[in-house]
């Protein structure tokens, strides 16, 4: 009987649709935010290759700045870049795609794993006596919720420190030496400058990412204007998409404050709204112009994107 509701306890706390450790991870981590740490650093500097369809193209940056290249040089470094851009790309699809969940049927290789070995349910068991209210039961059910949390937390930032650093590093370590040997000496003094720097700052996005994984402190939720999450929003896309130009033209019509427990999923809505624009509008690094209305009728809020779509784009 206690393995039963042990394991339905603790299967809530994962995967429950509104509260659940997954839902969280989803709206404050997977669509966002960790892929904009990580690409950020190197977008910046514009070593991500832009992708059409299943072509990638150099960023424009390079091509200007390096327009002294030979023809084989210019195909050697699109290669590069191409391969540097891969792999990265790999790195963060398998975080969000894979590890970055609570392990499951569906997800067998999320780094969260809140399964309840044998030692720990005997463990639970031996603290249950007659004595014991409900509220005194239920938080020590929560007490060992968290500790399956954070031995997972603290495994998942012992894997960012050592697995992922160590697969970053070497990827830029392959576009260097790429760089250095395909390239002639003096040609690509800035490139390989924009490398060093994009690495630097890369080492400090890993450490802030690896911040995030800690037990939460209980935080109060402040209620806010809609603004608020559309602003948010719109920072998790320039972080993600570095090197895009959007303008986001806002109306807003809704003066209520909302719940602060709805904010992280209304800036998630926000988010892939905008992310879908910038990923199907065909303008790829070029401007964006998007209209956001924000309107509130009663209890409905109601959200309207609208965006230009380049002439070579088939809505068919």
């Amino acid at each position: 009987l206690f393995s039963g509701l042990l394991h339905y306890f603790v299967s809530g706390f994962a995967m429950h649709p509104a509260y659940g450790l997954d839902t969280h991870l989803s709206t404050s981590i997977r669509h966002g935010k960790f892929e904009g740490h990580l690409r950020n650093p190197i977008a910046t500097y514009g070593l991500l290759c832009v992708k059409y369809g299943q072509v990638y193209s150099i960023p424009d940056q390079w091509v200007q700045r390096l327009g002294s290249l030979t023809n084989q040089e210019q195909t050697d470094l699109q290669k590069a870049l191409e391969k540097f851009t891969v792999k990265i790309e790999g790195f963060i699809s398998e975080y969000l795609k894979k590890f970055l969940h609570v392990k499951s049927e569906t997800a067998p290789l999320g780094m969260f794993n809140l399964f309840a070995t044998d030692t720990d349910r005997e463990v639970l068991s031996q603290k249950i006596n007659i004595e014991m209210n409900s509220d005194e039961f239920i938080d020590l059910l929560f007490d060992y919720c968290w500790e399956l949390t954070d031995r997972s937390l603290t495994m998942i930032r012992s894997e960012i420190d050592s697995t992922l650093r160590r697969n970053i590093n070497n990827a830029f370590d392959m576009l260097l030496g790429s760089i250095r040997e395909k390239i002639s000496n003096g040609k690509a003094v800035l490139l390989v400058d924009a490398v060093l720097k994009s690495r630097t700052d890369m080492e400090l996005a890993l450490s802030a990412i690896q911040s995030w994984f800690k037990k939460p402190i209980k935080a109060r939720h402040e209620p806010f204007y809609i603004d608020l999450a559309l602003d948010v929003g719109a920072k998790q896309i320039s972080n993600c998409f570095a090197n895009h130009q959007v303008d986001i033209i806002k109306t807003i019509s809704c003066g209520l404050k909302f719940n602060g427990q709805y904010l992280s999923g209304m800036v998630e809505v926000i988010f892939i709204l905008l992310q879908n624009v910038l990923i199907h509008s065909g303008f790829g690094e070029n401007r964006n112009v998007v209209s956001v209305n924000l309107s509130q009728v009663g209890d409905l809020l109601t959200i309207e994107v609208e965006n230009r779509l380049a002439a070579h784009v088939d809505l068919m």
